[in-house]
């Protein structure tokens, strides 16, 4: 009972099912299934090679949530942000089309949107003067 896998077989799982009154193994192994299909479909359409080094928001726009968030994890990885997760990439999904125009990223990185365009600020542009 030591490991977390275990604990949720033997413990969580139980509970649920009990409170529930029905069996939720099944349905959470086909949900599990059909989440590592449709994500190998959207790595197969979202690759580094096709992501250009500035977003445009427009084009971003047109695209369903799911394909936006997917071309946001890539970018910013293939950008060298650190440390990417759901926070970033919805903080970044929220300049596409809000009000505001600055994300901050793990380890001092910003994203900003400037006419129409979406791009990284790394670390070392902080404070410098042109």
């Amino acid at each position: 009972m030591r490991y977390t896998r275990n604990r949720l077989r033997q413990e969580l799982i139980p509970a649920i099912e009990q409170a529930l009154g029905r069996e939720i193994r099944r349905p959470v192994w086909r949900a599990a299934e059909l989440l590592r299909a449709e994500d190998e479909l959207l790595a197969t359409l979202v690759t580094t090679q096709a992501l250009p080094a500035q977003l445009d928001t427009p084009e971003l726009l047109k695209q369903p949530v799911a394909l936006q968030r997917r071309i946001l994890h890539t970018w910013l990885r293939a950008q060298s942000v650190p440390n990417v997760g759901y926070e970033e990439v919805e903080a970044v999904r929220a300049l596409i089309a809000g009000p505001k125009a600055k994300a901050n990223l793990p380890a001092g990185w910003h994203a900003r949107r400037r006419a129409r365009k979406l791009f990284l600020e790394p670390p070392a542009a902080m404070g410098l003067s042109d």
